[in-house]
């Protein structure tokens, strides 16, 4: 009879099966300028606004599709939802790189006027 070990040996050693891959890493999001953050969260909010009076209509516009032949995926909401969603996230990634790059560059601007400065003061006296 098939024991709770049977399914294990009949498909062979299940050591020698490689890991799956890791999925790839994403490049450091790139310099965003505020106003295309703005353009893009004034886009992205129109969708959503959409997504949400389609949803709130569904019932009646079911029953018109249907009558006329229609079909409509209403997952697609979904999806816009969510396609939304990771959209503001890579957006205010974005954000958080250029935030970071821009804190650098003043912190290393810092640094060369102290040390400049410093100099200078060193060669006055």
């Amino acid at each position: 009879g098939a024991g709770a070990g049977a399914g294990a040996d009949a498909g062979g050693d299940d050591t020698n099966v490689p890991a799956p891959a890791p999925p790839p890493k994403r490049p450091p999001p790139a310099a965003v300028h505020p106003a295309d953050l703005r353009r893009a969260e004034t886009a992205l909010d129109k969708c959503v606004a959409l997504a949400t009076e389609l949803e709130g209509a569904r019932p009646g516009d079911t029953k018109r599709f249907a009558a006329a032949g229609i079909s409509f995926d209403y997952g697609e909401l979904r999806r816009v939802r969510e396609s939304a969603v990771a959209m503001t996230g890579r957006c205010m990634a974005a954000a958080l790189g250029t935030s970071q790059a821009r804190r650098r560059e003043r912190a290393f601007a810092d640094t060369v006027t102290k040390a400049t400065a410093a100099a200078a003061a060193a060669a006055a006296t």
